[in-house]
């Protein structure tokens, strides 16, 4: 099971939350939430902020992936889709109100997982240069403009599917 760093800055705290799981099993019927939310650390003793879904429209499926990364006045973080398609997007929000700025998908997957198992996913983001790092773990890295999301380059690699539970032991 992936676990994930926090972010401080300014006073405040930035996490993902919610189920570890980003790809459901196709008869998987409960809903998993994956939020990130913002604490004021400074003034507010832990007081939510804001909390943003990463399932925004009733587009369910998203799931927030790893640990936001927080520059000046942006908060950044890394989404994935199971269904219909694997899809890996990065987005940018308001790091004071948590409003959406930009949206990029950066990737769609070929191949699908075995849909009798849920899976988790270790997708990692950094920042340098005002250039976004993104590590798909699944066949992609891509470097992203982190103003306005624009795509610089993608890299892709052959990637292993992950193992079934049956064959791990």
């Amino acid at each position: 099971v992936p676990n994930y760093t926090m972010t401080l800055s300014n006073g405040r705290l930035y996490t993902k939350m919610g189920t570890p799981i980003t790809n459901r099993a196709g008869l998987e019927r409960e809903d998993h939430s994956s939020e990130l939310v913002c604490l004021d650390l400074a003034r507010g003793e832990g007081k939510l902020i804001w909390k943003v879904q990463a399932a925004a429209d009733n587009d369910t499926g998203w799931a927030f992936e790893g640990s936001p990364v927080v520059s000046g006045s942006r908060v950044y973080v890394a989404l994935r889709k199971s269904r219909p398609q694997t899809q890996c997007n990065v987005a940018c929000y308001d790091a004071e109100t948590g409003r959406l700025i930009w949206n990029r998908k950066i990737a769609a997957l070929i191949g699908n997982l075995d849909e009798r198992y849920n899976y988790t996913s270790h997708h990692l983001l950094t920042l340098a240069e005002n250039t976004l790092f993104y590590s798909t773990d699944a066949g992609a890295i891509a470097a992203i403009e982190a103003r306005e999301g624009l795509i610089r380059w993608v890299a892709t690699y052959e990637s292993r599917p992950p193992r079934n539970p049956e064959i791990l032991n």
